[in-house]
């Protein structure tokens, strides 16, 4: 199983089709940082499990804004491709892997470049939080279980909301791929299929340069991408008001 760490939005809006009952399932705290790429509709993030051999297991998060710690945390419910519990910890990917989140509440950087990289992953295996100390729930399926498969133009998608919004943020160009940076800069609206980037690739040359210089931006839902003041208040406004209604629930997990 793999699944493509630049997720452009429409993809957020459920999780990638596939059979999910072989993987492990797992709920753990999701970080109050990583609340920066949340958006309306969006509902899932990359989730990875690392051994200490750095063997790289992909997975999927589901943001439940429903039910909280009682540190103010809302939960992630999801699902590793890992063949047992022990021996390997969790992370959660921000929306191109520049950070990664498990048993603190800010992100780590990484270097995406080495995803793929057994002695790199080796290395940050420590800050994951084991996947045998997690509360092992039936949520995935529960949640999951009344979504439908929908085509998207990046794939299928197994997802709960309707074909009108799904429409509507397919055609986002988030520039992640040269094709839609090149679409971008002849000022189309509408984006090319990305192929986007899977675990363990090379980001390409061009993009990593026009980063590091700052004149490449995204406009995906990751969080180099630009948000204006009047969306940010909106979206904090959002997640307050869940937060204060979510019922509280621990259990378990750092954070």
């Amino acid at each position: 199983m793999e699944f493509k760490i630049d997720q452009p939005p429409v993809m957020t809006l459920g999780i990638p089709m596939a059979d999910y009952r072989s993987a492990q399932e797992f709920v753990m705290p999701f970080s109050r940082e990583l609340e920066n790429e949340y958006r309306l509709f969006r509902v899932s993030w990359i989730v990875v499990g690392i051994d200490s051999s750095g063997n790289l297991y992909p997975g999927v998060g589901i943001l439940e804004t429903d039910k909280r710690n009682s540190a103010g945390n809302f939960w992630c419910i999801g699902k590793v491709f890992a063949p047992q519990r022990e021996g390997i910890n969790i992370f959660i990917l921000s929306t191109r892997a520049k950070y990664a989140y498990g048993i603190e509440d800010k992100g780590i950087l990484i270097d995406r470049n080495l995803l793929g990289n057994k002695e790199y992953l080796a290395s940050i295996f420590s800050k994951g939080i084991p996947l045998s100390s997690l509360f092992e729930t039936d949520r995935f399926g529960i949640v999951t279980a009344t979504w439908e498969s929908k085509r998207t133009p990046f794939g299928f998608l197994t997802t709960s909301r309707e074909d009108e919004v799904i429409d509507s943020i397919a055609v986002i160009n988030t520039g992640y791929s040269p094709d839609e940076r090149r679409m971008r800069d002849r000022r189309n609206v509408i984006a090319p299929n990305p192929i986007g980037m899977t675990i363990g690739w090379s980001i390409d040359g061009y993009q990593e340069i026009q980063e590091q210089r700052g004149v490449f931006k995204t406009s995906g839902w990751d969080f180099d991408s630009p948000v204006s003041e009047e969306e940010k208040n909106l979206l904090r406004q959002t997640l307050n008001s869940f937060r204060a209604v979510a019922r509280v629930i621990d259990y378990g997990g750092s954070l």
